[in-house]
């Protein structure tokens, strides 16, 4: 398969992903205690996930220098995924202020916890990735003979 082919694929595969984790926390703070909100928070924040997970992608792959999983660290993919949360929710906050109205208080805290979701769901990504890289190879070898194989760094510091 062509390499854009694959990362398009990969990106959109990491949006639905995120799609589904914010989805899922949407629906954990729809049943905290006084909540009421105007839609309902699984199906706000599906698209919101889906489109920080693209996003995050685009930044992964124009800032990770073709590194391998085994090169990145939890707390640089953290403040990658922040900073796409972080993008995405100024351009949200942006036009709601191009289009005159005023940002209080709720609009600032959506922007926050776009930003720590994103960041959340970009380390939960890398570790899921080295935890599909440590599969594929102790299938790759047998699990007999996974003792005899060096391991890579990351697989040996289990974060």
């Amino acid at each position: 398969m062509a390499g854009w082919t694959r990362r398009v694929r990969a990106s959109l595969v990491m949006g639905l992903m995120w799609g589904a984790a914010f989805s899922f926390a949407g629906g954990i703070f729809a049943r905290l205690p006084n909540a009421d909100w105007d839609v309902p928070l699984p199906i706000l924040l599906a698209p919101l996930g889906v489109a920080s997970g693209v996003f995050f992608s685009g930044v992964l792959v124009a800032l990770s220098r073709r590194r391998k999983i085994h090169g990145m660290s939890v707390p640089r993919f953290g403040a990658l995924g922040a900073l796409s949360g972080g993008v995405l929710s100024s351009l949200i906050l942006g036009g709601l202020v191009l289009r005159g109205e005023t940002l209080h208080a709720p609009a600032l805290i959506f922007g926050a916890a776009l930003t720590a979701a994103s960041a959340l769901c970009a380390a939960g990504s890398l570790a899921l990735a080295r935890r599909g890289a440590g599969d594929a190879l102790g299938s790759a070898v047998g699990d007999d003979e996974l003792s005899q194989v060096d391991a890579p760094e990351f697989l040996k510091r289990g974060d």
